[in-house]
């Protein structure tokens, strides 16, 4: 008797649970292959920037809602001793004629059925950036899982590479700038400065 209730108490606790649980609105487009991004970010003086938060936003130029993207900038090497700030990807959906799928979920770009033109802005700890190329076209095809580059371009003087390359002598600071990197205000230029800078 006891086990014939048990098997009952179960569903019924089941469907009770499932009955009263919020109604979430899960619609989504279809999952595809984002775009991936991938760049060097230098400041005025054309020194790498590897530490920092990239802001990388693409807004359709015929009209729609911007995406915006953000990683934290690091070294990235690659083979023939070529060494990068950044790589993002930004996601991508299809939109299908069946619900949930009919519509994009914010954050994320619409794969297109024809070629489609976005704006291209940059931001680095807030800073605004210039890029190589402010517009870019996309085919349908370039949507799912494309690859590229993207440079950057920002006046921000120093940040904790530069100094570190300094201290290992492959760059030459001014005045000014040795004074802004002596940020524990010690007299010198030190790993402690790099730290600093990394923490900020």
């Amino acid at each position: 008797m006891c086990r014939h209730n048990l098997k009952m108490v179960i569903p019924v606790f089941l469907i009770l649970v499932f009955t009263l649980m919020p109604d979430f609105d899960i619609q989504s487009g279809v999952p595809e292959p984002g775009i991936t991004l991938y760049g060097e970010v230098r400041n005025l003086k054309d020194y790498l920037v590897t530490s920092g938060e990239l802001e990388i936003t693409y807004t359709p130029t015929a009209g729609g809602d911007p995406v915006t993207v953000s990683t934290y900038l690091e070294p990235i090497s690659c083979p023939g001793n070529k060494n990068y700030s950044y790589a993002i990807q930004i996601p991508v959906e299809s939109k299908l004629d069946v619900p949930p799928h009919d519509v994009i979920s914010p954050g994320c770009l619409g794969c297109p059925t024809s070629d489609r033109q976005y704006n291209q802005a940059a931001a680095v700890d807030g800073v605004s950036a210039t890029l190589t190329s402010p517009t870019v076209t996309l085919t349908p095809q370039e949507h799912r899982a494309c690859c590229m580059r993207l440079d950057i371009r920002v006046d921000i003087k120093l940040s904790a590479n530069i100094v570190a390359d300094y201290l290992l002598g492959k760059i030459i600071l001014t005045p000014d700038e040795l004074s802004a990197a002596d940020k524990n205000k010690n007299g010198t230029i030190d790993v402690g400065d790099v730290v600093t800078f990394l923490v900020e």
